[in-house]
């Protein structure tokens, strides 16, 4: 049903709707308000009497529907004769208005009609009016006509529909209130899990920087190993020796460097303890044959 069809067959008598709804409904291209029929905003402080009709909302999204403690107070400032439409924003065909009904009683409201709506944002709406006096006014049917009758065949009438429309909307309220039960607990255990899986790449985080930490310390032990041999071969004799061959092959004409003592010391007795038979195959060779004196 479309927002115009429920809200216009109640607008009789009705010169100014207030628009009370949430701040994110942008209402006033779906109304269609006849001529004579002015649409202002709510202002919070003024009471809402005879011919006028309150636009309420609440829903799943605040910023979108509304509260339901605005409802509540705009309910508080609905005087006698004053009119409602309100209208909910929860998915699924069985809108919580028993959230409200309480609310309603209270300031002697009756619901004319509800009917689901197709809308982007809205599911749901149900007309009410605040008595002026304790006589129920008429139900109205389908097409949102009253039906004329009596107080009390219309009260019957009224009791019957409530306890048979009960056979199909209290065990779908109980499948909604399910679901939305089922859904809260999945998104606890998302989170858990969520909060879970954070844990556990915290840990390997952790793990991660001590084996590093661990690898680190290592390798600045072995390079301290590493220092203490080079400052041992750098004092070294061979390495001293090394060196000096070394500056000579690249510049032979300047003087040797001087190396150290032991070496000269070495050096001067290379040939003391050479072995007899050696002296002997480095002397002169004897004369050959036939040589004479």
């Amino acid at each position: 049903m479309r927002l115009t069809d429920l809200l216009h067959p109640h607008l009789d008598g009705v010169t100014t709707v207030v628009d009370a709804a949430g701040h994110g409904l942008r209402l006033a291209l779906s109304l269609h308000l006849p001529d004579g029929v002015a649409l202002r905003d709510d202002d919070r402080e003024r009471h809402i009497g005879e011919g006028e009709l309150v636009l309420l909302s609440q829903g799943p999204d605040p910023a979108l529907h509304g509260t339901e403690d605005e409802c509540l107070a705009v309910l508080d400032r609905l005087w006698p004769g004053g009119r409602g439409l309100l209208l909910f924003g929860h998915p699924g065909p069985e809108p919580p208005y028993h959230r409200l009904l309480d609310a309603l009683v209270a300031q002697r409201c009756q619901v004319l009609r509800a009917a689901p709506l197709h809308h982007v944002d809205l599911s749901a709406g149900a007309v009410f009016t605040r008595l002026a006096t304790e006589e129920l006014l008429p139900p109205h049917d389908r097409s949102g006509r009253p039906v004329p009758a009596d107080d009390f065949p219309a009260t019957l009438r009224t009791t019957g529909e409530h306890v048979l429309a009960g056979l199909d909307c209290r065990p779908l309220r109980a499948r909604h209130q399910e679901l939305e039960r089922r859904a809260e607990e999945a998104e606890r255990a998302r989170d858990a899990v969520r909060e879970d899986g954070l844990a556990d790449r915290l840990a390997a985080a952790v793990r991660e920087k001590e084996e590093l930490a661990s690898a680190l310390r290592g390798a600045r032990d072995r390079a301290e190993v590493l220092r203490a041999r080079v400052a041992v071969l750098e004092g070294s004799t061979s390495l001293r020796l090394g060196r000096a061959l070394v500056s000579v092959a690249r510049a032979p004409r300047h003087r040797m460097p001087g190396l150290p003592r032991e070496l000269y010391g070495l050096w001067r007795g290379r040939g003391a303890k050479r072995p007899a038979s050696a002296s002997r195959d480095t002397g002169p060779s004897p004369a050959g044959p036939g040589t004479g004196s």
